[in-house]
This record gives structure tokens, sequence and C-alpha cells, in this order.
């Protein structure tokens, strides 16, 4: 692979995404469509500095406290790199555990599955920091936006 097929942004996936699955051993749990945090993606690079625009005081003080900038690009990403989010539903037998379907919307904490709305998705990620850390990783991650390494991945 070249330089150029190994680091060429791809605008289709950087703005369509791609996916990011949380599974719990052999578990499907959820299936998150994230795009890009950055490249191609000009929704989030636009979100972004409308951000520091007007919090630049604050930041060049350092007078934002951590958890509200983590608030702010819940926020960010909620707005713009989260395209879907789907929640696997087993069927109704612990037979198979791969039996199951997809459904759109997020689990709750009680089970239930709630619609898919920026809320929901800020109010998630707030409860479970881990699974927005996942999906900051994945969505910063340029490899996982290029067509070339995908490839590559697949073949291995």
């Amino acid at each position: 692979m070249g330089l150029h097929d190994r680091f060429k942004n791809d605008e289709d996936l950087d703005t369509k995404g791609v996916t990011l699955q949380l599974d719990d051993n052999d578990k499907p749990l959820c299936r998150i469509r994230l795009a890009r945090a950055g490249g191609l993606n000009k929704k989030f690079t636009a979100a972004v500095e409308k951000v520091r625009r007007k919090f630049a005081k604050l930041f060049e003080h350092n007078m934002i406290s951590d958890e509200r900038n983590r608030e702010i690009m819940i926020e960010v990403h909620a707005d713009t790199t989260v395209l879907s989010w789907e929640t696997w539903k087993p069927a109704p037998t612990d037979e198979d555990p791969q039996a199951g379907e997809w459904v759109s919307g997020i689990e709750s904490a009680d089970g239930e599955i709630l619609p898919f709305t920026r809320q929901n998705v800020i109010d998630t990620f707030k409860a479970l920091p881990t699974i927005y850390e996942a999906a900051v990783a994945h969505c910063s991650d340029s490899q996982m936006y290029n067509r070339a390494y995908i490839e590559a991945a697949t073949k291995n």
C-alpha cells in the first residue's frame, strides 16, 4: 500500500460513517454508525470551530472545567458524528445467543429501547462514559475511514 492509498481521505466514509459494534463476549449489544471526527466531515469541523469561538476567552484563560468541556464535546459528537444507533434485541429463547434482530434505538438502564435522538445519545454518553470514549476513539481514528486500510485489514 502506497503513501497516497494509505492516507487518502474518503469523503463518503468520512460523512456517511462506519460502524462501531459493541459486544459482550459473543453477544452483540449495540452498533453505532459514526461519521469521522475531522477529515472531510465539515459538519464536525464547523461545530468545533463554533464552540471554539463561543468559548474562546474561557479556553484562552483556562477557565473551562474538564467536566464542562466534556459536556460540550458530547453535544458536538451527538450532533455531528453519531449518525445512527441500533440495539440488539435477542430472540425470546436463550438457546442461540446470535438469534435476534437489530432495532433502531438506544437501550436504557431498565432495558427499554429508547428512540435514537440527540438527547438520548447525550444522556447515554453521560451515563456510560466508556461508550462515549469508545465512540470518540473510533471516529477519531483516520484508519477507520480509509478504504485501502479497511480492505487490507479484512483480508487478514
